[in-house]
């Protein structure tokens, strides 16, 4: 996970 903090769910989809 990186430093932004704006949606747990698509950064979660996002980093992976």
């Amino acid at each position: 996970m990186r430093s932004h903090g704006r949606i747990d769910r698509l950064t979660l989809s996002h980093d992976q």
